[in-house]
């Protein structure tokens, strides 16, 4: 509260808010408006419903260069081929537990994990990997 009264008027909660929405960032902003809101209760001031924009941020997503480096870089076959099948159907860690091979119509089956009725299949042959019989 120290620095809020150093900068603004602290009883006036659209100063306080203006200031904390302009000199922080994401957690910054929610840690002082808490503190704020505390102190607001406490003096009985009218604090309207004011709210931050969440940050919306954009995941990263590696390219295909820093995919097949890190591929490439794995010394094991099996950590090799883990890494290819996720890079190759686009799933998750987790949805290499319900992983099925179908060997008659050579295609690798992943049920999803955040929809339990959907599979999506992809030829072996694309993921890169060969069955043991004929290679």
């Amino acid at each position: 509260m120290k620095i809020l009264d150093k900068h603004v008027d602290i009883d006036n909660p659209v100063e306080v808010w203006d200031y904390i929405n302009k000199n922080y960032h994401d957690n910054g902003k929610k840690i002082f408006w808490n503190y704020y809101l505390m102190y607001a209760k406490c003096k009985n001031l009218n604090v309207e419903n004011l709210r931050f924009e969440p940050v919306k941020k954009v995941p990263f997503i590696p390219s295909e260069d820093m995919l097949d480096n890190l591929i490439n870089r794995c010394k094991g076959r099996k950590g090799r081929n883990t890494l290819k099948i996720l890079k190759t159907l686009g799933c998750r860690v987790g949805e290499l537990k319900n992983l099925r091979f179908d060997s008659n119509r050579r295609i690798a089956i992943v049920k999803i994990e955040k929809r339990k009725k959907i599979w999506k299949g992809l030829s072996l042959y694309r993921i890169g990997l060969k069955s043991q019989k004929n290679g």
